[in-house]
């Protein structure tokens, strides 16, 4: 095996570990705002009861509900970007030259 092969190997390893570092990272982000919102539920019922300031009918509950849908589309479209952009090239171009 000569030094530029072993050299290619230990990039295109780091390369993998970045992109499991990028995946796990975004998949603990999902999982924190899941579980958060989970709990509120459980430990604050009375506060997601609660209308919101102005309106009469929105309750906390209602408008968190949104917020975390939102966020969820935000954490997957980031997600895809980071990876599309700057992980698969770099894995993509390493294969190649492997």
């Amino acid at each position: 095996m000569s030094r530029s092969c072993a050299v290619d190997q230990t990039l295109l390893q780091l390369a993998v570990h970045r992109q499991s570092v990028v995946s796990w990272s975004f998949a603990g982000a999902g999982l924190t705002l899941f579980f958060g919102y989970i709990a509120l539920i459980a430990f604050d019922a009375p506060f997601l009861q609660s209308t919101m300031p102005g309106t009469r009918s929105i309750t906390v509950a209602i408008a968190l509900g949104y917020a975390m849908i939102a966020l969820t589309v935000l954490l997957t479209a980031g997600f895809v970007i980071v990876n599309s952009h700057y992980v698969r090239p770099l894995l993509d171009r390493l294969r190649q030259e492997s």
